[in-house]
């Protein structure tokens, strides 16, 4: 529900966290306002930086305490479909700094004509 209230607003930025595109009203209110950006990464570098750093640690009690790598990629797997589905591009995070992953999803909004300069 908060997903689909936020989605109501103009000029937001949403993070949706990975389980929110499995509800499908979720989804279509995102496609029906928006433009949907997946990050995407490997599951071996997500757990990288989840194990590294100690707020992520302490807020993924799912990942950290009972599967770990492993978990994320039975999620990863389960959830790739969901994903392609859900969104309109794909921009990779892998080896990338924050700087870099805003400046691709920029570039492909004004590709696009979604966002101007």
């Amino acid at each position: 529900m908060v997903v689909r209230e936020t989605a109501q607003g103009d000029h937001t930025v949403i993070a949706t966290g990975g389980g929110a595109i499995l509800d499908v009203q979720n989804v279509a209110a995102l496609r029906r306002r928006g433009f949907v950006v997946h990050l995407v990464a490997h599951p071996e570098t997500l757990w990288k930086r989840i194990s590294a750093d100690p707020v992520s640690a302490s807020t993924r009690p799912i990942l950290t305490a009972t599967g770990g790598l492993a978990e994320l990629k039975r999620l990863f797997d389960d959830r790739t479909g969901a994903y392609c589905s859900a969104r309109d591009v794909e921009v990779s995070v892998e080896h990338r700094a924050p700087e870099q992953v805003v400046s691709a999803i920029l570039l492909l909004l004004r590709v696009r004509g979604i966002h101007a300069p």
